[in-house]
């Protein structure tokens, strides 16, 4: 593979990427004040819930809204 073609594949993967996350999340609503305490509450506890579960939930409840 040629530079230019590798510098071009990584660009157009970037691109890409850079499109999935806007996709994503011009689909979820913005977090309100009441969902904030919840996700932060938690971090800040001695027993944290796994931050990968906290922030699947927070996904999952904003795709979900009406």
């Amino acid at each position: 593979m040629t530079k230019w073609a590798c510098h071009s594949a990584c660009r157009t993967a970037a691109t890409y990427s850079e499109w999935h996350q806007k996709r994503i999340s011009s689909r979820l609503i913005h977090l309100s004040l009441a969902e904030i305490g919840p996700l932060i509450t938690p971090l800040t506890d001695h027993r944290p819930a796994p931050v990968e579960h906290l922030l699947h939930w927070s996904t999952w409840r904003r795709r979900h809204s009406p």
